[in-house]
Protein backbone atom coordinates (compact mmCIF):
# COMPACT_ATOMS: atom_id res chain seq x y z
CA UNK A 1 0.00 0.00 0.00
CA UNK A 2 1.27 3.48 -0.80
CA UNK A 3 2.51 5.35 2.32
CA UNK A 4 0.57 8.52 1.48
CA UNK A 5 -2.68 6.51 1.56
CA UNK A 6 -1.89 4.94 4.93
CA UNK A 7 -1.43 8.41 6.41
CA UNK A 8 -5.06 9.22 5.61
CA UNK A 9 -6.51 6.25 7.50
CA UNK A 10 -7.48 7.79 10.83
CA UNK A 11 -10.74 5.85 11.22
CA UNK A 12 -11.17 2.13 10.53
CA UNK A 13 -14.43 0.19 10.49
CA UNK A 14 -14.46 -3.56 11.17
CA UNK A 15 -17.73 -5.48 10.70
CA UNK A 16 -17.40 -8.43 13.08
CA UNK A 17 -18.92 -11.85 12.59
CA UNK A 18 -17.48 -14.94 14.23
CA UNK A 19 -15.58 -17.00 11.63
CA UNK A 20 -12.08 -18.39 11.24
CA UNK A 21 -10.81 -15.36 9.24
CA UNK A 22 -11.77 -12.81 11.90
CA UNK A 23 -8.39 -12.86 13.70
CA UNK A 24 -6.68 -12.01 10.42
CA UNK A 25 -9.16 -9.19 9.74
CA UNK A 26 -8.56 -7.71 13.19
CA UNK A 27 -4.78 -8.11 12.85
CA UNK A 28 -4.84 -6.14 9.58
CA UNK A 29 -7.04 -3.40 11.03
CA UNK A 30 -4.74 -3.08 14.04
CA UNK A 31 -1.64 -2.99 11.83
CA UNK A 32 -3.11 -0.02 9.95
CA UNK A 33 -4.22 1.64 13.19
CA UNK A 34 -0.78 1.39 14.78
CA UNK A 35 0.82 3.21 11.86
CA UNK A 36 -1.34 6.32 12.35
CA UNK A 37 -2.77 5.97 15.85
CA UNK A 38 -6.17 5.40 14.28
CA UNK A 39 -9.59 4.71 15.80
CA UNK A 40 -11.02 1.24 15.10
CA UNK A 41 -14.76 0.75 15.40
CA UNK A 42 -16.36 -2.67 15.43
CA UNK A 43 -19.97 -3.72 15.11
CA UNK A 44 -21.80 -7.03 14.81
CA UNK A 45 -22.52 -7.69 11.15
CA UNK A 46 -25.98 -9.22 10.85
CA UNK A 47 -27.24 -10.55 7.56
CA UNK A 48 -30.77 -9.61 6.63
CA UNK A 49 -32.46 -12.87 5.68
CA UNK A 50 -36.08 -12.72 4.54
CA UNK A 51 -38.55 -14.88 6.43
CA UNK A 52 -41.59 -16.19 4.65
CA UNK A 53 -44.25 -18.31 6.27
CA UNK A 54 -47.89 -18.96 5.60
CA UNK A 55 -48.96 -19.60 9.19
CA UNK A 56 -48.68 -16.53 11.51
CA UNK A 57 -47.84 -18.79 14.49
CA UNK A 58 -44.91 -20.29 12.59
CA UNK A 59 -43.70 -16.82 11.59
CA UNK A 60 -43.89 -15.63 15.23
CA UNK A 61 -41.89 -18.65 16.40
CA UNK A 62 -39.24 -18.15 13.70
CA UNK A 63 -38.95 -14.41 14.46
CA UNK A 64 -38.61 -15.09 18.19
CA UNK A 65 -35.91 -17.69 17.57
CA UNK A 66 -34.13 -15.32 15.16
CA UNK A 67 -34.10 -12.52 17.79
CA UNK A 68 -32.46 -14.88 20.33
CA UNK A 69 -29.84 -15.89 17.75
CA UNK A 70 -29.22 -12.23 16.86
CA UNK A 71 -28.64 -11.25 20.49
CA UNK A 72 -26.31 -14.20 21.01
CA UNK A 73 -24.27 -13.54 17.87
CA UNK A 74 -24.03 -9.79 18.66
CA UNK A 75 -22.69 -10.63 22.13
CA UNK A 76 -20.26 -13.16 20.67
CA UNK A 77 -19.02 -10.67 18.05
CA UNK A 78 -18.51 -7.93 20.64
CA UNK A 79 -16.70 -10.28 22.99
CA UNK A 80 -14.41 -11.45 20.18
CA UNK A 81 -13.61 -7.85 19.16
CA UNK A 82 -13.05 -6.47 22.65
CA UNK A 83 -10.99 -9.45 23.79
CA UNK A 84 -8.74 -9.01 20.77
CA UNK A 85 -8.23 -5.31 21.54
CA UNK A 86 -7.60 -5.81 25.27
CA UNK A 87 -5.11 -8.65 24.66
CA UNK A 88 -3.14 -6.31 22.38
CA UNK A 89 -3.27 -3.38 24.82
CA UNK A 90 -5.41 -1.15 22.61
CA UNK A 91 -7.16 1.54 24.64
CA UNK A 92 -10.91 2.12 24.55
CA UNK A 93 -11.62 5.43 22.86
CA UNK A 94 -12.34 8.19 25.32
CA UNK A 95 -11.46 11.40 23.48
CA UNK A 96 -7.97 12.15 22.22
CA UNK A 97 -5.36 9.48 22.83
CA UNK A 98 -1.92 8.68 21.50
CA UNK A 99 -1.83 5.38 19.68
CA UNK A 100 -4.69 3.31 18.36
CA UNK A 101 -8.03 3.25 20.15
CA UNK A 102 -11.22 1.26 19.69
CA UNK A 103 -14.95 1.53 20.13
CA UNK A 104 -18.04 -0.59 19.56
CA UNK A 105 -21.32 0.32 17.87
CA UNK A 106 -24.27 -1.22 19.71
CA UNK A 107 -27.49 -2.21 17.98
CA UNK A 108 -26.32 -1.84 14.38
CA UNK A 109 -29.16 -2.56 11.93
CA UNK A 110 -29.08 -5.86 10.07
CA UNK A 111 -28.17 -5.99 6.43
CA UNK A 112 -25.43 -5.17 4.02
CA UNK A 113 -27.04 -1.85 3.09
CA UNK A 114 -26.20 -0.54 6.57
CA UNK A 115 -22.59 -1.63 6.12
CA UNK A 116 -22.44 0.15 2.76
CA UNK A 117 -23.82 3.44 4.03
CA UNK A 118 -22.10 3.46 7.44
CA UNK A 119 -18.69 2.59 6.00
CA UNK A 120 -18.71 5.90 4.09
CA UNK A 121 -18.07 7.68 7.39
CA UNK A 122 -14.76 5.83 7.81
CA UNK A 123 -11.49 6.11 5.90
CA UNK A 124 -11.29 2.35 5.36
CA UNK A 125 -13.35 -0.74 6.12
CA UNK A 126 -11.53 -4.01 6.80
CA UNK A 127 -13.52 -7.14 5.97
CA UNK A 128 -12.84 -10.83 5.58
CA UNK A 129 -14.48 -13.37 3.38
CA UNK A 130 -16.47 -15.98 5.24
CA UNK A 131 -16.02 -19.57 4.10
CA UNK A 132 -12.45 -19.59 2.81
Amino acid sequence: MRPELVELMKSILVPVEPHHQMASVLDHALLLARIQGSYIEGFALQHNLPISAVDPMVAAFVLSEEMDDKTSSEHQARQLFETFMVERSVARSEGQSAGPTYGWLDDAPAGESFLGSYSRVFDITVVGRFGD
